[in-house]
């Protein structure tokens, strides 16, 4: 797979690029030093689209490149690359935009990367995880609420509707979904699904958006043990029997 990433010489050339086009426009309308704020702001732009597309050290090399060339062609000679308060002004906030630019795009590559871990966990758990909006309308099924929704409706070809849908179906999901919503707090309850004899443990929650999100499993493999213990349990209490437990070291550990 080819990857999309930008070439790394791609934002030095655009800061070049942005000098370049600043020192055009300064060109046609900076007639002397009475327009040294109008100079300024040009190189400003440049500087901050070279921070805004390529971080900080685009945004450094612009800053090096407007000072060079503004001293150069429109300071007077007598004036050149005097380090004075006007010039330390303009390194501070042209630096100042750059660092920013950076954090900003540290910050969203960051947000990026993690959306993109939390989307392959769920693209890849075998349990469930399912997203409705603030209309109980599904807007993402992960593949294990997928094979849920063409296991109940293999004709459906679009989203399930919450009320069909097995893990939210019938009146506990219906009434815990609903405190979910209202109260916003997180709900877990187990549902059993009469049509597949299958229970569904269920989470719910409200998500950031106003809709809920749901991550449900099958837990009927559970229930049918916890049935069979507590079935033998109930065999062995009403023996008339004596029947004892005892643990390796010969110790009676339970009888009925």
């Amino acid at each position: 797979m080819q990857s999309s990433a930008r070439p790394s010489w791609r934002p030095y050339a655009a800061a070049a690029l942005s000098i370049v086009l600043a020192t055009l426009a300064s060109t046609t309308v900076v007639s002397g030093p009475q327009d040294a704020g109008l100079l300024f702001a040009i190189f400003f732009g440049a500087v901050t689209f070279a921070s805004w597309y390529g971080g900080l050290g685009p945004g450094v090399v612009a800053t090096l490149l407007s000072y060079l060339v503004a001293n150069w062609l429109f300071i007077s000679e007598r004036d050149q690359f005097a380090f004075n308060g006007t010039v330390f002004a303009y390194f501070f906030v042209c630096l100042a935009i750059a660092v920013f630019s950076e954090a900003m795009k540290q910050a969203v590559r960051q947000a990026t990367l993690s959306a993109g871990q939390v989307s392959a966990i769920l693209e890849s758990m075998p349990d469930g995880f399912a997203a409705l909006d603030d209309r109980r309308r599904f807007t993402y099924l992960n593949p294990g609420a997928q094979q849920v929704h063409r296991r109940h409706r293999p004709d459906a070809a679009g989203p399930p509707q919450w009320r069909e849908f097995p893990p939210t179906s019938g009146a506990l999901a219906e009434t815990k979904l609903r405190e979910a919503e209202e109260r916003r707090v997180n709900v877990e309850f187990e549902h059993y699904f009469q049509p597949w004899q299958t229970w569904f443990e269920v989470n719910a929650a409200l998500g950031s958006r106003g809709g809920l999100v749901i991550y449900f499993r099958d837990v009927t493999a559970r229930k049918r043990a916890q049935d069979e213990e507590r079935r033998l349990a109930s065999i062995v209490d009403s023996s008339e029997d004596a029947i004892l437990s005892i643990d390796l070291d010969e110790q009676i550990t339970s009888w009925n």
